[in-house]
């Protein structure tokens, strides 16, 4: 859950996510703001429902299984303990080329279409949403019909059991260091999903709710930039890190959306978002969250 938001560019993210029209008059203003809110909202909870419902289901069943060498093509990433006294200090590292360049132009060349996503009535998560794993549903693991359609994706479906691995883990914890040595943490991937955003696209800046949770947990963010326009990352999804929730006090943006990997901890004192999407720009990106917490 999204907290300590600009009331400023909720605003704005309401204008922008239901075509409120730039007016002078402020009553006017908020009147039709009021009747697109009311008029689109409807259409838009009536168009998840068909997504989820009835799209995805006909997609899965109706679109053959792509056949493939997945079993063929090994999944590394870079070593993170390289970057260990980086992210303690700075509770936060970005990196680029974050997995093997053979495996990474696979996952691009999978990437579903736009039509497999959810677009959530958010305005202030304003993108496409889609294969979200929780590890905490029982007995499914996925939202909606996202674990059927993801076996049509065989390099996707990789890419998430190489994430959820041991293997990654034990990489991951490497990453992290404590002073007091006798503390026992134990870590795991709690949610994983594939998000894609095009123009007029918007995150708000924010703080996750985990900034204020129980001091034995700690939450771990991962978003990995798949694709995107390189030259205008800050319009083009690049999610950044910041001291304020309006983009002004910039701390990181990303340098490219190809094949890099951020990472930051919630705890810490930053905001992150991405500014609205600007038209011909795109973004394609995993997110993955790791749950850090004592024994």
């Amino acid at each position: 859950m999204a907290i300590e938001k600009s009331e400023y560019l909720i605003s704005r993210a309401f204008d922008n996510a239901y075509f409120v029209p730039n007016l002078k008059n402020i009553f006017f203003k908020k009147i039709i703001r009021i009747i697109l809110i009311r008029l689109l909202s409807p259409i838009r909870n009536i168009k998840f429902y068909f997504t989820v419902s009835i799209l995805h289901p006909l997609l899965f069943y109706f679109l053959p299984n792509l056949k493939n060498n997945k079993k063929l093509i090994k999944v590394s990433v870079k070593k993170l303990s390289q970057y260990l006294d980086d992210y303690n200090k700075k509770n936060f590292i970005f990196l680029e080329n974050f997995i093997d360049i053979n495996f990474y132009n696979k996952l691009l060349n999978d990437f579903p279409n736009k039509m497999y996503f959810k677009h959530k009535n958010d305005p202030t998560k304003f993108y496409y949403w889609g294969f979200e794993y929780l590890s905490d549903i029982p007995n499914k693991k996925y939202l909606n019909f996202d674990g059927q359609l993801i076996s049509k994706f065989a390099f996707i479906e990789k890419y998430y059991n190489f994430i959820l691995s041991d293997l990654f883990l034990g990489n991951f914890k490497k990453l992290i260091q404590c002073k007091d040595k006798k503390l026992k943490f134990f870590f795991k991937v709690f949610s994983i999903n594939a998000t894609y955003a095009e123009k007029g696209s918007f995150l708000i800046p924010h703080k996750d709710s985990a900034y204020h949770s129980d001091k034995s947990e700690l939450v771990h963010n991962c978003i990995h930039f798949i694709d995107g326009n390189d030259d205008n990352i800050e319009e083009s999804g690049g999610t950044g890190l910041y001291l304020d929730n309006q983009f002004q006090k910039k701390v990181l943006i990303p340098s490219t959306l190809k094949n890099s990997l951020l990472i930051y901890n919630t705890k810490a004192n930053l905001f992150h978002g991405f500014n609205f999407i600007n038209k011909n720009s795109f973004r394609k990106a995993f997110a993955f969250q790791i749950l850090q917490k004592k024994y």
